[in-house]
């Protein structure tokens, strides 16, 4: 399984690096990490997100494939490997595909974007902290 992820993971970013319109700047590489909650996706938006002792540090490749109304949106895809720390402990690749919003008022003063994507994922076991409060990792 892992194989097939990693090839369409490869296969993803070889087509990209052959387009001829794409700009230096569609590319980027970033790292991040995070706590882990309890809660589906829907539910860690609210202010009463239950943090567990999990964390996750993430590499990730971006490359946007779209631009909209003058560079305001943008339609990206990421390869992404997670590792898992706390109480879980595996590692985790995602594909996600994602819409991002550039241009807000105070852009000037911060330089702000928000991101949304969806994609599939695979987990090199099943997360600990999901079976533990959700009981399955579908």
């Amino acid at each position: 399984m892992l194989v097939s992820v990693v090839n369409i993971i490869l296969i993803i970013f070889l087509v990209a690096g052959m387009a001829k319109s794409i700009r230096a700047e569609d590319y980027a590489l970033t790292v991040y990490g995070g706590r882990v909650t309890e809660d589906t996706w829907l539910e860690s938006l609210s202010l009463n997100t239950r943090l567990v002792d999990a964390y996750v540090l993430v590499g990730a490749w971006a490359w946007t494939l779209k631009h909209y109304y003058n560079d305001t949106l943008t339609l990206e895809i990421e390869g992404q490997a997670a590792k898992y720390f706390g109480d879980q402990h595996h590692m985790e690749f995602n594909v996600p595909i994602g819409l991002r919003w550039h241009r807000y008022p105070w852009d000037e003063v911060i330089d702000t974007d928000i991101a949304f994507g969806i994609g599939p994922s695979w987990a090199a076991k099943d997360p600990d902290v999901e079976l533990m409060t959700h009981e399955s990792t579908l």
